[in-house]
């Protein structure tokens, strides 16, 4: 069922115009609760980036950025690619579509992605090397296009590692800006990936929160502030960005030499430098 704009009523107000009129210092954070006074200290939506992985998706992305536009002062931004669940459908009609909506979005489009490998959703068809090899070109061709366009590009790496940084370094110049989405893998690539590609940022996500994530807690601390970006991961890991600032806790804690406030600063800083958001 499409989306219509009564869906984001709910939204609109937990995130409302009185909380967004004041872009000051304190935009890094998220909105107050509906019919809290606006405090200082409350955190406040200065932006929203949404992903649009799939050509089904295009017209909801449309409609979540026309109503982000009339009910949230224009923060929500886009990006546009093909989600590597969905690589067998990728094609040069389906790549033109995502091209065509990308165009449309305008200074909304943001971003190349999400695209990339997983191995672990797609394991069997991983195993089969004619098509593994269709998941690396789809991928190295969404690379290439976003240095062609100039956009930073959003990875999703999972059970990949090595075919990830393959693609990546046949494909993409080191110093281009990329987004590591919602990290999960090794330190090993976290620290190649650190080391070797200036123009990237490691997301660490809601996974953070979760009882399982002793490894995404190993991973956050070794990760420098002035290369990680915070993300939900909504709806699959947390429902709304408000969850961004426990995200932010809870690395303070983990990190122990910065406070929260440091931490949201310091993200929110690398992800408008990121995707160039003004």
């Amino acid at each position: 069922q499409p989306l219509e704009a009564g869906d984001f009523d709910d939204f609109a107000l937990r995130y409302d115009e009185g909380a967004l009129s004041d872009r000051g210092d304190r935009g890094d954070q998220a909105a107050p609760l509906p019919g809290q006074p606006l405090e200082p200290s409350k955190p406040l939506l200065r932006a929203l980036i949404t992903n649009c992985c799939e050509v089904e998706s295009i017209a909801d992305t449309a409609t979540i950025l026309a109503c982000g536009e009339s009910l949230l002062r224009g923060v929500v931004y886009a990006t546009y690619g093909c989600h590597p669940h969905n690589y067998r459908d990728y094609s040069d009609d389906y790549e033109r579509r995502l091209l065509d909506a990308l165009t449309a979005a305008g200074r909304k489009a943001v971003a190349w992605g999400e695209c990339g490998l997983d191995y672990h959703k797609n394991y069997w068809d991983a195993a089969i090397p004619e098509k593994r090899e269709q998941m690396m070109e789809v991928f190295a061709r969404q690379a290439r296009l976003s240095v062609e366009l100039g956009l930073p590009l959003v990875v999703h790496t999972r059970d990949a590692e090595d075919d990830t940084l393959a693609v990546l370094r046949a494909n993409v110049p080191k110093e281009h800006p990329v987004h590591i989405h919602a990290y999960q893998g090794s330190q090993e690539l976290l620290h190649h990936i650190l080391s070797t590609m200036p123009g990237a940022m490691i997301g660490i996500s809601f996974q953070l929160l979760m009882t399982w994530a002793a490894h995404i807690e190993e991973l956050a601390r070794q990760v420098p502030l002035d290369r990680l970006v915070l993300e939900t991961d909504a709806p699959f890991l947390a429902g709304e960005p408000r969850a961004v600032p426990r995200i932010a806790a809870r690395i303070a804690e983990l990190k122990s030499d910065v406070t929260a406030e440091e931490v949201l600063r310091r993200t929110n800083t690398n992800c408008r430098r990121l995707y160039r958001i003004p």
